[in-house]
């Protein structure tokens, strides 16, 4: 292009402004991230991080950061060993049984635990919610049980 096409360019840009009233505004501002990562692997796992929050799969994790140029050399075995990571590091301390307690508590969820007097282990677990009960109570004719099979790694019978 050259140099009268570019001036005729701008000067036409220019009066299209003027007649149509449109001015060209800068958005930069808008897409400012305001934490700075060290790396793209630190800010890669912040989004697995704040996607496996809500029950994203795995799959949909990999496609939403090969979508954002990142992700690009990652496998789907390391988004399940960051979402893994993650979840141990929610437990803290605490065994898998202790922090299902605990967030059953914390949400005041209706349980009943029965353990092997022992060696303390957990025979029987059953909890319900809140509101489960309460339409129980008014309609103890009806029962409605959810039935799951075969479906965790303790390969003991969910119902």
């Amino acid at each position: 292009m050259s140099s009268s096409d570019e001036d005729w360019d701008t000067h036409h840009n220019e009066e299209n402004q003027h007649n149509t009233g449109e001015v060209e505004v800068d958005h930069t501002d808008y897409f400012i991230i305001d934490q700075l990562f060290d790396s793209k692997d630190e800010l890669e796992l912040e989004i697995i991080k704040d996607l496996s929050k809500s029950p994203v799969p795995p799959k949909k994790i990999m496609a939403h950061l090969k979508q954002m140029g990142l992700g690009l050399n990652a496998y789907m075995k390391q988004i399940y060993n960051a979402k893994d990571h993650f979840k141990k590091d929610a437990r803290g301390d605490h065994t898998v049984m202790q922090h299902l307690i605990g967030l059953l508590e914390e949400h005041n969820y209706y349980k009943w635990i029965r353990t092997d007097e022992t060696t303390h282990e957990v025979i029987d677990l059953m909890w319900a919610h809140p509101q489960s009960v309460e339409l129980l109570s008014k309609f103890p004719y009806v029962i409605l049980l959810d039935s799951t099979y075969k479906t965790n790694q303790y390969k003991m019978p969910l119902l």
